[in-house]
């Protein structure tokens, strides 16, 4: 299967009509639409099937290692589930933030002290310096490597 793709910049106009209509399966981007028209939505599921077409950033034989990698991308959506929701607080049912400003405060204070540095923690124990300095203890990067390595960045950033 080829997957040939086009990168669309929605502006806020057209990505609310394509919500609406149900073009974008949940409402969400991102969104890859492949050759034949199906789309395929959800970063980690676009991830995977790139991963799949690849030579080398997802095993097809070996189900050992995919569940590895496949593992350490549900454990970025842990790390990250906390600060997402104080972010988008009333996409899951947590509006009341909106107007406590300190209270989100709190919340982002326990996150950053001692919430996210566990799942950091344990996200760095499944790096093996003697391989290579890639997720699941890898000699090259994988698809888990795309999906962290991008976030952490953004975390660093302060973003």
């Amino acid at each position: 299967m080829l997957i040939s793709y086009l990168l669309y910049r929605l502006t806020r106009e057209d990505f609310n009509q394509k919500k609406v209509s149900g073009e974008l399966p949940f409402g969400q981007v991102p969104a890859l639409k492949v050759a034949d028209g199906t789309i395929i939505a959800q970063s980690a599921a676009i991830m995977r099937l790139i991963g799949k077409l690849s030579l080398n950033l997802y095993p097809n034989d070996d189900f050992i290692e995919a569940a590895k990698i496949d593992a350490i991308i549900d454990a970025e959506v842990d790390l990250f589930m906390g600060l997402t929701v104080s972010k988008y607080s009333s996409r899951f049912g947590f509006g009341f933030l909106d107007s406590k400003s300190e209270l989100r405060s709190d919340v982002r204070k326990s996150l950053n002290d001692e919430i996210m540095p566990k799942h950091l923690f344990n996200l760095e124990r499944t790096i093996d310096e003697e391989v290579g300095p890639w997720l699941a203890g890898r000699s090259e990067p994988s698809i888990a490597d795309f999906i962290v390595g991008p976030r952490i960045k953004a975390l660093t950033s302060g973003n």
